[in-house]
């Protein structure tokens, strides 16, 4: 039979799966079979060598069929998949390692599972198969649709009251601006504006010293929220009036911000209504 032995770039299989040599259960084969995944190790012909022991029920449960040793792992596929699967397996089989997400649903219940495909070798270094792996990802993908559904929810929110948000690197430069973000200067969602000072660029010239200032306080500071309110061009060349809120999130061990995170809020509007106010009542 058979022994698996993992690596970094592949997985071994000698001989004495089971045993030691000695007549003895191989430590490593027990590890294997009380894995909380399942594994199918199969050879160059598609041939099942050697599963684990929570392979059966889980493959039974979710796919509706036995695995046995000696049975060809296409033939446990629906018909319409086995030319996709075959594909696969060889490249496997020329050394490359794949992963997959499939979505399965029983008796109405929905789960996701990660599938990894990776080469089998022997010990004289001759590939000898490949070996599928399997865990439930059930909970992580609901974990990232909550976390999806929750970002288009604030993206609505701030869509809605002409906000855009941001999320500055501040040691390596780096910042994020969202798609609602680019909406509110009229810029593209494909349009590239990922550093500090392409942002820096568009201040006012009449505003750049102010607001760097106040960014320097702002980080000597005990203050946790930053405010300032400048002018900023947009795409189209006009400048807008802008109300910049932020707060840092990460700071180093000498109390150097490391990152900050922020929105920005097209006040143009109410700037000019202000202005125009004050002409009125100053005349």
């Amino acid at each position: 039979m058979y022994k698996k032995v993992t690596s970094s770039a592949s997985v071994i299989i000698t001989k004495d799966f089971f045993t030691n040599g000695k007549g003895e259960t191989d430590p490593q084969h027990i590890a294997l079979q009380n894995l909380d995944e399942f594994y199918i190790l199969i050879n160059t012909k598609f041939l099942i060598v050697a599963t684990n022991a929570i392979t059966h029920p889980l493959v039974k449960q979710f796919l509706g069929f036995e695995v046995r040793a000696g049975e060809n792992i296409l033939d446990l596929v629906p018909q319409s998949e086995q030319k996709s699967l075959k594909k696969l397996y060889n490249k496997v089989f020329t050394g490359e390692r794949h992963t997959l997400e499939k979505k399965i649903e029983v008796s109405g219940k929905i789960t996701y599972h990660r599938i990894r495909y990776k080469p089998a070798y022997d010990n004289n270094g001759k590939l000898a198969g490949a070996l599928v792996m399997s865990d439930d990802i059930t909970e992580l993908k609901q974990q990232e649709q909550e976390i999806q559904l929750s970002e288009e929810r604030w993206r609505f929110a701030l869509e809605g009251s002409n906000q855009g948000m941001w999320d500055w690197n501040i040691v390596t430069g780096k910042v994020y601006f969202s798609h609602s973000w680019k909406k509110l200067f009229g810029f593209n969602p494909e349009d590239v504006i990922d550093n500090i000072n392409l942002w820096r660029q568009r201040i006012h010239p009449q505003d750049k010293k102010m607001v760097s200032l106040n960014l320097k306080a702002h980080f000597e500071s005990d203050n946790p929220l930053f405010e300032s309110v400048y002018r900023f061009k947009a795409k189209n060349g006009e400048y807008r009036w802008l109300l910049s809120r932020g707060k840092v999130l990460d700071k180093n061990a000498k109390g150097k911000p490391q990152r900050m995170i922020g929105t920005h809020t097209d006040i143009t509007d109410m700037h000019l209504v202000e202005q125009n106010y004050k002409t009125l009542f100053d005349a």
